[in-house]
């Protein structure tokens, strides 16, 4: 048992990890990120480790974003969705 959690916590490692430079990729890319999308088997864990706050109607959160079910990615896969980068160039002022 002791080595089972310790593979979903390598996974969800993995995935914050990964998250993260995502996250900074955006950032740098002028974009914002929106929300995090991750494999079921990470979803679940995310809800056993924060079902205080899913208790108390609180959304689920992962670094600070929101966290979605995506059934296509597997483990420690993740995806950032954002924003498109508006060139500011191209923004006519009104």
């Amino acid at each position: 048992m002791e080595g089972t959690g310790s593979k979903r916590s390598s996974f969800l490692c993995v995935a914050i990890d990964s998250a993260c430079e995502e996250i900074h990729r955006a950032w740098r890319s002028g974009a914002t990120p929106l929300f995090i999308a991750v494999s079921p088997e990470l979803f679940a864990e995310l809800r056993v480790l924060q079902r205080r706050e899913l208790l108390a109607d609180a959304p689920l959160l992962l670094l600070e974003l929101p966290v979605s079910e995506d059934p296509s990615l597997t483990q420690s896969d993740v995806i950032v969705a954002r924003s498109p980068v508006v060139d500011e160039k191209s923004v006519v002022p009104s």
